[in-house]
């Protein structure tokens, strides 16, 4: 088992501040204030390339009376509310802050093709509430921008909400807002012995993070979800803000907990004890990334280990490298270094642990000169924006590919591109809106040598009128329909392409641009503008099966789209009480909300098939859309392409602060026509799930906490001579080996994996199956057994070989498990755990028993394999050679070690 699978849940909970509240807000389905629609669009707002810096808001603070209606102009919003109690009780001095910035970059540069003027944005001046507990903030948002409102007393919690500002009512009436009372939070953390932890570097942070919210909050203004702070050097911690009552996951940052990561928080004060394992043991890595022609430092380039360690530079080039729990730590390393605007390097050597003054130097990119013209006339573009993104489409987190370069004024059209890598590239070139003209996708080279000067033709935008119906004439109303420049390839459905519109995503196999897009009207029309000189093509996308239409060329006449009608597919489900009892085990509403659609919304239905070497799904999982059970255990599907699919159930499964999806097959095989109207009941009984709850114990002793406990079973196919159905869960082990999971009913395989200490990663079998009952019956102790053995291996000389690290096979008929062994120390000693049984054990051939060694010959076996990933691991097996067959048994650990010669074929 992959060390990333046994530690998933710590990891899950490291994340929790980038995603735990959007899960939970997706989840709500709580109710939606009454909101006065804006009567008149937004007038043009003012933009920037960059968004500027905005300060703290002025200190000085206003008491606002109650609200009075009054005419203002259509671009002006107000935002008000009242701040209550737990009870109701308006609060006065409540202080509300809101503060705006930039959405982001590409928001910006979307808004910057069209206006040239500067954003004038000031936060307004804090309030304070008044007797009544009134809020309310007037202002004009400029639309790129993004806005939060913060509220907070006294011995209370601080309550948030945010809005973009595109698509803002005119007036927002977040009605009863309550501010809680919260608690004050302290505590310490230590190590298990009592001792303060070892910080080789900045002092840790500690971080609580939960996933209940108030329901009466509205859910556009909600509580945190995540609280951090700063360990101090005597291990002690104190949150600035005051905390929700409730139930916590505790986490310390660099840091494995060796106690519960569930802590109370109780009013007025709570004091939290932390126990955390010791950090692994190593030096640092310290080095510095220079740039190969100056030698200056480069700031902000990553720096990561084939392991997965990483850290940025800082201003002068200098990086820090530190072991991380939940990460392989065992050296040596090959260093990997990525940085705008210079080609991806690697360190001339790998290094390990306490490696100093490690320099790493990187070669810069090359130089783009770009003309850009009017194809018309040949005069010069002055205002543009240009982008340059490396094919397929994805640079890595690390770069942000979407940004313009070099702002989007350029006399004389001319505009100088650094820090281009070598391989094949895309230059887009996007004119203002208010040119007339159309953009355009250059594709480049960037080879060894200089790039030669580039001129890009920007045509004048030739309108199309497209016309989408069906097979009968009548016009279809709501579809999408985007105008794409493929490079003179052909569009599928399933095409990834370039969208420069911010609030679509792009492919991470993008090759293609939406010149542009449009939805059809009630007369199943829409106008679309592009380059009339080049071949493009027409996707169209509804509630239809998409349709693709290849070699368009544009004209002044108009081009219908005849899109397919699709079957119409009701799903039933009974009984519907399965359904809610997922809902509520996942912490999701039931029935599910008006706005599921967007989130994780409860069960739904889907369709799935293999098409080529891919899989299809409808409802596309790529456009948010969901076909979602309703309280009477329902679904319909309506625009389904014909021919033959496999018919599921997605259920939300709950993973610590995470949401993952499961898929039930409910059948196989099912085919629908063209224009086809059908109905399906099915039994979901079988699918009940209740709680597992108690606790397991290794060699008779309460399992370490933080291992897992992972379940396994198979479901009959719900079609005849299909595949069973695998079924997976997992559960944490906490204190005393506790542990509780939610299962569906019946028989359930199960395994214990550790992920501390020497055995890391090796996973025991129960040897007996585990009863899941209709009920939450009595709790169930959970009783497994490990066996060992200790051996020393020597190679065809007689002499101990250090650094192997062998690999144990099962060879008897006993429950498979995942056995480990160490790797072998200076007098050849390894240790082998695992469940008792016959293990045929295998080793690395010499030439490859180094990590680094081994991770370049796979990386060379997947260019010479043409990137094929299985011929590549066919050929990485090949480097094994059998060695022994051995038997793991109770105790064996502590006797002599068992001798083993390496076979002769090892030793190349």
């Amino acid at each position: 088992m992959k060390r990333i699978l046994a530690v998933v849940v710590g990891l899950l909970v490291l994340l929790a501040g980038a995603v735990g509240s959007m899960l939970w807000l997706e989840a709500d389905g709580g109710h939606v204030p009454a909101q006065e629609k804006r009567s008149a669009a937004s007038a043009e707002a003012e933009s920037t390339p960059r968004a500027a810096e905005v300060g703290e808001p002025a200190s000085d603070r206003e008491v606002v009376e109650p609200a009075t209606t009054e005419a203002r102009a259509p671009e002006t919003v107000i935002l008000r509310g009242r701040a209550v109690d737990e009870q109701g009780v308006p609060l006065a001095g409540v202080r509300a802050r809101l503060h705006g910035w930039a959405s982001s970059d590409e928001r910006l540069d979307v808004h910057r093709a069209s206006t040239r003027e500067p954003i004038d944005w000031q936060d307004p001046a804090p309030i304070e509430t008044s007797a009544d507990g009134r809020f309310e903030f007037s202002f004009v948002p400029p639309p790129p921008y993004q806005f939060v409102l913060h509220l907070q007393a006294a011995q209370r919690c601080r309550v948030s909400g945010d809005w973009s500002a595109e698509g803002l009512d005119a007036v927002l009436d977040l009605g009863d807002v309550v501010v809680p009372l919260g608690a004050r939070v302290t505590g310490r953390v230590l190590e298990a012995g009592g001792e303060v932890p070892a910080t080789d570097g900045p002092l840790a942070n500690v971080s609580l993070h939960r996933q209940w919210r108030d329901p009466r909050v509205p859910p556009e203004v909600v509580t945190p979800s995540q609280f951090t702070t700063q360990m101090g050097p005597d291990g002690s911690f104190l949150f600035a803000d005051p905390v929700p009552v409730g139930t916590f996951t505790v986490a310390v940052q660099g840091f494995r907990l060796a106690s519960g990561a569930e802590v109370q928080v109780e009013r007025p004060d709570t004091d939290l004890q932390v126990r955390v394992r010791p950090r692994p043991v190593g030096e640092p890595i310290e080095g510095i990334v220079v740039s190969a022609v100056d030698g200056r430092g480069i700031a902000r380039a990553r720096v990561s280990t084939n392991t997965g360690i990483g850290a940025n530079t800082d201003a002068e080039g200098r990086f820090v490298l530190r072991p991380t729990a939940g990460r392989e730590n065992d050296g040596p390393f090959r260093l990997d270094v990525h940085a705008e605007g210079f080609e991806n390097g690697v360190a001339e050597q790998a290094v390990d642990w306490g490696a100093r003054e490690v320099r790493i130097a990187l070669q810069p990119g090359r130089v783009l000169d770009l003309l850009v013209v009017r194809a018309d006339d040949g005069t010069p573009v002055e205002w543009y924006g240009a982008r340059v993104m490396p094919e397929p489409g994805f640079a890595g987190s690390w770069s942000n590919v979407r940004d313009v370069k070099g702002g989007w004024e350029h006399p004389g059209g001319r505009l100088r591109i650094p820090g281009l890598r070598e391989g094949e590239q895309a230059l887009i070139v996007e004119p203002g809106e208010d040119s007339g003209l159309v953009q355009a996708l250059h594709p480049l080279l960037v080879g060894q040598g200089p790039l030669a000067p580039v001129t890009v033709e920007l045509e004048t935008a030739q309108q199309q009128t497209v016309i989408v119906r069906n097979a009968a004439g009548e016009p279809i109303a709501g579809s999408r329909v985007e105008l794409i420049d493929f490079a003179g390839e052909e569009v599928t459905v399933r095409s990834h392409v370039r969208n420069l519109d911010p609030d679509r995503g792009w492919g991470t196999a993008d090759r293609g641009l939406v010149l542009n897009a449009g939805t059809s009207g009630a007369d199943g029309r829409c106008t679309l503008h592009g380059p009339r000189s080049r071949i493009l093509a027409l996707r169209c996308q509804g509630e239809h099966p998409a349709l693709v239409q290849n070699g368009v060329v544009l004209s002044d006449a108009p081009i219908e789209l005849v899109v397919p009608v699709g079957a119409t597919l009701t799903v039933r489900v009974e009984p519907v009480e399965v359904v809610a009892k997922w809902s509520e085990v996942a912490g999701m509403p039931f029935p599910p909300s008006e706005s599921g659609e967007r989130g994780n919304s409860g069960p739904d239905i889907v369709l799935d098939r293999l098409v080529g070497n891919r899989t299809e799904s409808f409802p596309d999982s790529r456009s948010g859309q969901r076909s979602t059970i309703d309280g009477a255990g329902t679904a319909t599907l309506t625009g389904i392409p014909p021919g033959e699919w496999t018919l599921s159930i997605r259920r939300p499964v709950r993973l610590g602060i995470a949401t993952r999806w499961e898929t039930i097959d409910l059948q196989q095989g099912l085919v629908l026509a063209e224009g086809s109207t059908s109905e399906l009941r099915f039994d979901i009984a079988r699918w009940t799930i209740t709680a597992l709850r108690g606790a397991v114990r290794l060699d008779g002793q309460p399992a370490p906490t933080g291992s897992v406990v992972y379940f396994e079973r198979s479901l009959p196919p719900p079609t005849a001579g299909e595949r069973d159905q695998k079924l997976q869960a997992f559960a944490q082990v906490g204190p005393e080996g506790r542990f509780e999971v939610d299962l569906l009913v019946g028989s359930w395989n199960a395994r214990l994996a550790l992920t501390e200490g020497p055995h890391a990663d090796a996973a025991i079998p129960l040897e007996s199956p585990v009863i899941v009952r209709d009920d939450d019956g009595p709790e169930v102790t959970l009783e497994v057994s490990s066996a060992s053995r200790r051996i020393r291996l020597v190679d065809p000389a007689g002499q101990p070989v250090e650094g192997v690290s062998p690999i144990l096979v099962r060879v008897d008929e006993g429950p498979r498990g995942e056995p480990r062994a160490t790797p072998t120390d200076a007098q050849g000693e390894s240790e082998l755990f695992g469940a008792r049984g016959r293990y045929r054990l295998r080793a690395r051939i010499r030439s490859l028993t180094s990590p680094v060694d081994l991770h370049e010959h796979q990386r060379k076996l997947m260019e010479e394999h043409g990137q094929d990933f299985d011929a590549m691991r066919a050929a990485t097996d090949a480097t094994l050679v059998d060695v022994a067959v051995v038997e793991l048994l109770a105790g064996a650990a502590a006797g002599e070690p068992l001798a083993i010669q390496l076979p002769a074929d090892w030793d190349r």
